[in-house]
């Protein structure tokens, strides 16, 4: 029985895995446990979140009196905490996101080249902006150096270690920097949404602005969540501290 909140394209999902508590313990992080639950049972109903960009992306998942049998017990009872730690260690140092971070900036160089302002010159070929996107674009690359680290680490059967909590750290604020930066190019262009997004239902007016523009604004509103999902900054942060610096 209970609830969970922002669970990522639930309703495309046939199943979820879930950390339930199974017995008291003396920490809370004992006494948890790890079971797989099929999502289609009795007992278990997924209801639509539709967040500030007007995305139907993320869901709430209740369970009433739902009930799975003893074989879907993923490693032993009490131990969900140590399983869910080594997913997270790989969720965060298994994804890659510099490469589309890089691309994401040289749309917006190629975009800033086509706005001119009223002097004739190319918002691309101004010192503001130019600062800008070379700041973000020496961080992106930063973190793909580091990415790959983890990754070669991986390969060799190493586990990923606490360079994850700062890939996760850093990714997540160059993406909030990289959608902000589209929004400040765009203007007022990017306050129309994508026309096909559930927010609008069946009045979904004509887009009369770029494809880049239309998604600025619901990329720079999803992004805001970068910081929370997958353990927010500060958990990231406090891992650092302890595992890296031993603070």
């Amino acid at each position: 029985n209970g609830s969970k909140i922002w669970t990522t394209h639930g309703h495309h999902a046939n199943k979820i895995f879930c950390l339930l508590r199974t017995e008291k313990a003396e920490r809370p992080q004992q006494g948890i446990s790890f079971i797989l639950l099929d999502l289609d049972q009795p007992g278990i109903s997924v209801k639509p979140i539709i967040t500030l960009a007007g995305d139907h992306e993320v869901n709430q998942v209740f369970f009433d009196d739902a009930v799975t049998p003893i074989e879907n017990l993923v490693g032993e009872e009490g131990q969900g905490w140590e399983i869910a730690k080594f997913l997270l260690e790989n969720e965060r140092g298994g994804s890659c996101h510099a490469p589309e971070l890089l691309a994401d900036l040289e749309r917006l160089d190629l975009a800033a080249s086509q706005e001119i302002f009223e002097d004739d010159c190319k918002v691309s070929e101004t010192r503001t902006w130019r600062r800008k996107l070379a700041d973000i674009r020496l961080r992106a690359q930063a973190l793909e150096v580091t990415e790959l680290q983890v990754l070669a680490n991986i390969m060799e059967g190493l586990e990923p270690g606490p360079q994850t909590s700062l890939i996760k750290f850093v990714a997540s604020k160059v993406r909030q920097e990289v959608d902000g930066l589209a929004v400040d190019l765009f203007g007022h262009a990017a306050l129309q949404l994508e026309t096909q997004r559930p927010l609008y239902g069946g009045n979904a007016p004509q887009p009369i602005f770029s494809q880049g523009a239309q998604i600025a604004t619901p990329r720079y509103l999803n992004s805001r969540a970068w910081t929370i999902f997958g353990g927010t900054n500060e958990v990231q942060a406090n891992i650092i501290s302890k595992t890296v610096l031993g603070l």
